[in-house]
Formats: structure tokens, C-alpha cells, sequence
């Protein structure tokens, strides 16, 4: 899923439009845009502009072109405001340069990788047959008594649910998919623990073993508390908000709290595009593979009835990946086929380039 980001939101009041920026490391991670307007958008390797819709994903080097009448206002990753006036044509970076003052810098994440994983990312958690861990995977929690949630194994009537580390060996029954730990014994922060969950016919989540965890310290608490309450002092939509909180919570590796807060907003708010397309990421990220499909084909709808082309290819681009992680090569091609489409309607020869490379290895 995947993929840490600069997150930007983008509003209109009136005929100015105002940017909310969260950043990562790097001039070549991606920001997210979201805006109401007319922006149009180029990327390095597109022959043309093209107007994106919010939100959208862009990069540093990525050239941002206001309409007349309409000036931009950004909100960047050092927490200071900048503008770009009505009819101006300027790079990412350069409306918000990265600083050694920025306070959301992303990180790795801070539990290693399951043994014959990629990137954290595993196999078992393909597999429907098993009570794979859902949450927290692969994450720190905010929590000392965090939601436990894994798959649900048809034909299953209860699950045996452990948690393990140091000086906790928790366990209980449990005929639900979703539990709260109990706090005792407690987790210390700072430190590794496993979940395991078992079926009462004998499915084990052992098998993937994607369940580690750790408890954010209490600095690092502090610190994305302060963060978050500073966001919400700009009354942003529930969108952006959600959007540059999930931001927040990656870069602390907080991928439980990030995929909640996008579930529960596409839950009580209009799904966007850009939502449903963070939730697919993070699901990979974490290596939910099988559970990234399905806000990938939705941002894919949603894209389609917008008829935005750069966002249709990329969601096919994620749909393809799914497919490749799933050993699914036929399906792989197809939706990178499609993608390759896109691109040529965005002119990106250099990303045309990259697929049919992808596509030539699979058949």
C-alpha cells in the first residue's frame, strides 16, 4: 500500500485556492492535491496538461498551472503558507521546497520485514482459507489496548486469539473476527509483539505470520497528537482531513490507525477517488493484498465517471500489481494493457515504456 507520501489539500473559496501539504523525505514523493477549480496538472514525461480533480497525486518536480482569476494558497510541509498568484505556472517543489524544518518526515517502518516477504508484504495473507491478520500488521499503534481484527475462515465457529512478547502471552476464545485487547497484561511501548489467530478448524494465521506490532512511545504520541491538533485548526473537509491524517499516522508507521480512519470516513462520507485509492495502498503496504482489489476498482469507477485519464491508468496500474503479488499473470497484463492506454492519452512515453516491460516479463 505502498508507499509513503506528501499529502496536499487543495480548496477553492471563491476564487482562492488553498493547499494543505504533508510531507515526506524526498523532492520525488508523491503529494496529494485536492482542490475545487480549474488546475491543471503536467508531469515530467506528459506531452500536455491535464486537468486533475481532487485530489490527485503528484510529485516535486510535477508543474502545478493556475486559471485566470483563481490564486492558489499552499499550506506546506514546514507549516508555512505560500501562494501562487491567478495564471502562474510553477513546480511542486518550489511552491513547497523541503526544508530541514519539516515536522512530518517519513520513516521505515520500524517492524522488520516476515521472513520470505517483500517489503512485509506476505503471501499468506492472499490465502481466504486462513484467519490472516487484518490489524495491527506490520504497524505501531497508538493504543495500549488496540482493536484486534483477521479474516474471516468459512465454515469457522470460533477462533483462539494469543498475543505474544515480552512478558505477555495473552490468550482467549472468541467467535467474532474483531476484538479489543484487554490491557492486561499490558504492552510495553516500544517493543515487538505478535498476533495469532486459530481457527476452530485448525486454519492458523501462523502460516503468514503478518500479525507483529509495537506501541508508539510517548514522544512519538505526543508528537502526532500535536501534529494532528494543528491540522485540525484549519477546518478542512473531512476528506482532507482524513487524507493528510492517514499522512500523519504512515509516517509514525501507524498503518492500523491510517487504514481505520479511511475505512470510517468512506463509511460516513461521498467516497472520493483519492480515498479509496490510500486505502488500496496501505492494504499493500502492509500486504492485504486481497483486500486492496476492492478500493482500487472503486477509485477505478470513480475515476472512469470523471473521466480522469492520469487517475484510471494509475488505479489500473495498482490492479495489475495486485494481480502480479497474486500470481495472476493473464489478469496482470490485461489491466496494465489498459494502463498503457491511459498513458498514451496523457502522452507519457517514459511510463509506456515501463509497463510494456512489466507486461513483456509476464507473458
Amino acid at each position: 500500500m505502498k508507499k509513503l507520501r506528501l499529502y496536499i489539500a487543495l480548496f477553492l473559496t471563491t476564487s482562492i485556492l488553498t493547499i494543505v501539504a504533508i510531507p515526506t523525505v524526498a523532492i520525488e514523493t508523491p503529494f496529494h492535491v485536492m482542490f475545487l477549480g480549474k488546475v491543471e496538472l503536467k508531469k515530467p514525461d506528459w506531452s500536455k496538461y491535464h486537468q486533475i480533480k481532487a485530489p490527485a497525486m503528484l510529485r516535486g518536480q510535477d508543474i502545478v498551472r493556475t486559471s485566470r482569476g483563481t490564486a492558489a494558497k499552499f499550506y506546506c510541509s514546514d507549516l508555512k503558507v505560500r501562494e501562487l498568484e491567478t495564471n502562474q505556472t510553477r513546480e511542486i517543489k518550489k511552491v513547497c521546497p523541503p526544508t530541514s524544518r519539516q515536522q512530518l518526515v517519513s520513516g521505515r517502518s520500524k517492524i522488520a520485514p516476515t521472513r520470505g516477504t517483500r517489503g512485509g508484504a506476505s503471501r499468506g495473507a492472499n490465502n481466504p482459507t486462513i484467519p490472516y491478520i487484518i490489524s495491527p500488521r506490520n504497524t505501531s499503534v497508538l493504543a495500549e489496548r488496540p482493536v484486534l481484527r483477521w479474516n474471516r475462515v468459512e465454515g469457522a465457529n470460533s477462533y483462539t486469539v494469543e498475543v505474544q512478547g515480552p512478558e505477555v502471552n495473552w490468550k482467549t476464545k472468541t467467535s467474532s473476527t474483531e476484538i479489543v485487547y484487554p490491557g492486561s497484561p499490558p504492552l510495553k511501548k516500544g517493543l515487538v509483539y505478535q498476533l495469532i489467530v486459530v481457527a476452530d478448524n485448525g486454519a492458523s494465521s501462523r502460516s503468514e505470520r503478518g500479525g507483529r506490532f509495537s506501541v508508539l512511545s510517548s514522544p512519538e504520541v505526543q508528537q502526532v497528537q500535536a501534529t494532528a491538533s494543528q491540522l485540525k485548526q484549519h477546518q478542512l473537509t473531512s476528506e482532507a482531513e482524513a487524507l493528510a491524517l492517514a499522512n500523519i499516522y504512515i509516517n509514525k508507521n501507524l498503518n492500523a490507525e491510517a487504514i481505520e480512519l479511511l475505512e470510517d470516513t468512506i463509511e460516513r462520507n461521498t467516497p472520493s477517488i483519492a480515498l479509496y485509492q490510500n486505502l488500496g495502498d496501505i492494504y499493500r503496504q502492509v500486504g492485504l493484498n486481497l483486500l486492496a482489489t476492492k478500493p482500487y476498482l472503486e477509485a477505478l469507477k470513480l475515476a472512469e465517471a470523471e473521466e480522469d485519464v492520469a487517475r484510471m491508468a494509475a488505479a489500473q496500474v495498482s490492479l495489475g500489481e495486485v494481480e502480479m503479488s497474486l500470481g495472476n499473470k493473464d489478469e496482470a497484463v490485461q489491466w496494465l494493457e489498459k494502463a498503457v492506454a491511459g498513458y498514451r492519452q496523457l502522452g507519457d512515453s517514459k511510463k509506456i515504456s515501463q509497463l510494456q516491460r512489466q507486461i513483456s516479463r509476464l507473458i
